[in-house]
């Protein structure tokens, strides 16, 4: 068990009290003015008979005066620390372009103006339930000015390394937490003892929390004939893919005159002779004929206007189409994934950015040729699962805004996936112009879900991501009391990958976690390290994220500590059954891939096509 250094700043006195002004709720009363919250206080001095209140930090007509104790109510405690260290802030820097932030409760200090941005610490109330302390949780980033926020900021990569991403050399931060935490020491040096000396009636401390840890088991990575290993790569190249696609494609490059040069780089990389060290190639990597006899090139001078003939000559079933776009971003590729997509035609996007830069496509295109495998239908790997006969759903959202940010049309979407990684299907959950009716469109769709597969499946696991709203979670754990379930277990995991905590492992240098790591904030709270050191080889080589902040919503029936930690697995080894890359980015694939179908829903919305079946293709979206 490792201890880490939480970025979190207890109060020195933990029992402290303040002054709010309440009114009793009635039910089903809309809130009656701005400025007041709703809280459940205790009506007198006893705890345990509590009644819902509106509540005010202001004197109002109607409320009565009441006095609140760190006991009364943790959000309403957290609340009034809110408060206390948004009015230190303006004492000290006045009134700045950084609000206080209503909605994610956190105050802003400006460390140091950069021009179009600013590097800021950022403070935010909290309550650490499993130590009963309340603090502050400080971490660092930098922000845009408001004024700004919509300026091309003239020095991207001096932006980058302000923010950590990069280092000082312009490349991946591997110092990033330390870098971190190097800031975070500068805030208690520097800041913090303005700050305790412009707070009224409350004193930060300034040592960072102590936390004990635990670290999971590692993630196991399942091929062919169930042969075990602890790496993608070497996995696949020793024991060969889990499943072959079910019939042979053929595959069209199509490009444009200029793009010739790089569709035949691209063309040697894939079928290995060009990049043998890094990928030795489809046919010895993954067992798939590639070469002249199936490969094709077509060349367009006008991608918009021989779409429909380029479409009308493909075989939809056995017919694969690689595609050299400019960049990600362009119409064209846009329009070929719609097209594609209506069509049942799998398709592979590259840039002629990455072909260009030979180091670039050297360490990418084994990543290149695994999108391709899946997309034709090939099962490269899966992960080893904690919980057999387990579902994922992961629910994405793909709101439709105008010009005022205002939401005309909300989106939502599932994409399920079996506890072992296996990708099986996308489905639409909710697609309405009014919020109670996409609402109950959700509802209804979870409920579906749960109807069609609970013979086959005995868990069912919702990982939602972080702007899924309360309302909507509400919504989806009716869905499941709604259901006759009391053979199976349920639960709804919120996973959220940007959040503001870091843990400093301080017994290492670097001061980063190992991967597998995880923290409890309280009995339904931790954070888990999907990412971090390696035992047995210590070595950071690039920037390593932050942890991911979880939360147990919802248990049927209620979890012991041990259960818990098996479906935490599970969302950890999620994090590798990533079929867009080789070690890609290290996020549960139930959270990822939804963030990836909401970018081209987004884009096919940008450019006026309507949102094509999702669900026809294998996963077209990597």
């Amino acid at each position: 068990m490792n201890e880490i250094l939480l970025n979190f700043l207890p109060i020195v006195e933990q029992d402290f009290n303040f002054t709010v002004y309440r009114k009793e709720c009635g039910h089903g009363e809309t809130k009656p003015k701005d400025g007041v919250q709703k809280y459940t206080l205790p009506i007198e001095d006893d705890p345990d008979e509590r009644k819902e209140y509106w509540v005010s930090f202001e004197e109002l007509g109607g409320y009565s005066k009441y006095t609140c104790t760190n006991e009364s109510n943790v959000d309403t405690a957290k609340l009034y620390l809110l408060r206390e260290i948004d009015q230190a802030v303006k004492s000290i820097q006045g009134e700045t372009e950084f609000k206080l932030d209503e909605f994610s409760k956190e105050v802003y200090y400006e460390h140091q103006s950069c021009g179009d941005y600013s590097k800021i610490f950022v403070i935010k109330p909290y309550y650490l339930g499993s130590l009963k302390k309340y603090g502050f949780v400080v971490s660092y980033r930098v922000k845009f000015k408001d004024s700004k926020r919509d300026v091309k900021v003239k020095d991207f990569i001096k932006l980058q390394k302000d923010s950590l991403s990069l280092d000082k050399y312009g490349r991946s931060n591997k110092d990033y937490y330390l870098d971190h935490l190097n800031y975070i020491r500068k805030f208690v040096s520097e800041t913090l003892p303005e700050l305790n000396a412009n707070l009224n009636s409350l004193q930060i401390s300034a040592t960072l929390q102590p936390l004990n840890t635990s670290c999971m088991h590692k993630k196991t990575y399942l091929f062919d004939g169930n042969k075990q290993s602890f790496s993608q790569y070497k996995g696949l190249s020793e024991y060969g893919p889990l499943e072959a696609p079910d019939a042979s494609y053929d595959i069209t490059f199509v490009f444009k005159k200029h793009q010739i040069e790089l569709a035949r780089d691209l063309y040697r990389a894939l079928i290995g002779t060009l990049y043998n060290t890094t990928f030795s190639g489809m046919e010895k990597v993954f067992g798939i004929t590639f070469s002249k006899e199936n490969v094709k090139h077509r060349i367009v001078d006008n991608l918009n206007a021989e779409i429909d003939d380029i479409m009308s000559q493909s075989n939809r079933d056995h017919r694969m189409i690689i595609y050299l776009t400019e960049n990600e971003e362009s119409e064209d590729y846009i329009l070929l994934k719609h097209h594609c997509l209506q069509n049942n035609i799998p398709c592979q996007v590259v840039t002629s950015d990455l072909i260009k830069s030979k180091n670039s496509l050297k360490w990418a295109v084994g990543s290149i040729a695994l999108q391709i495998f899946a997309k034709m239908g090939g099962k490269p790997w899966i992960v080893k699962p904690s919980n057999d006969n387990c579902l994922i759903i992961g629910v994405g959202q793909a709101h439709q805004r105008d010009d005022d940010g205002k939401i005309t049309k909300y989106f939502a979407y599932s994409v399920l996936t079996e506890s072992s990684g296996l990708f099986k299907n996308i489905d639409v959950l909710a697609n309405s112009n009014s919020y109670d009716g996409y609402l109950n469109s959700l509802g209804e769709a979870v409920r579906s879900i749960i109807q069609k597969y609970k013979q086959q499946y005995a868990k069912f696991v919702i990982h939602a991501p972080f702007k899924l709203k309360m309302y909507e979670i509400r919504k989806i754990i009716e869905s499941f009391e709604e259901e006759d379930l009391a053979d199976k277990e349920v639960c709804v995991l919120k996973i959220n990958t940007k959040n503001p905590f870091m843990g400093f492992l301080a017994s290492k240098n670097c001061k980063v976690p190992y991967e597998s790591t995880v923290a409890y904030l309280s009995s339904n709270e931790c954070l888990v390290w999907f990412e971090g050191l390696q035992f047995g080889s210590e070595i950071v080589r690039n920037r390593i994220s932050g942890p991911a902040h979880i939360q147990f919503y919802y248990e049927y029936p209620r979890f012991s500590y041990q259960k818990k930690q098996l479906y935490l697995q599970d969302a950890l080894n999620l994090s590798g059954a990533n079929w867009r890359g080789f070690n890609a980015k290290s996020i549960p694939v139930s959270i990822h891939y939804c963030r990836l179908v909401a970018k081209f829903i987004k884009n096919f919305a940008e450019h006026d096509l309507s949102v094509p079946a999702l669900n026809t293709l294998d996963p077209w979206f990597l």
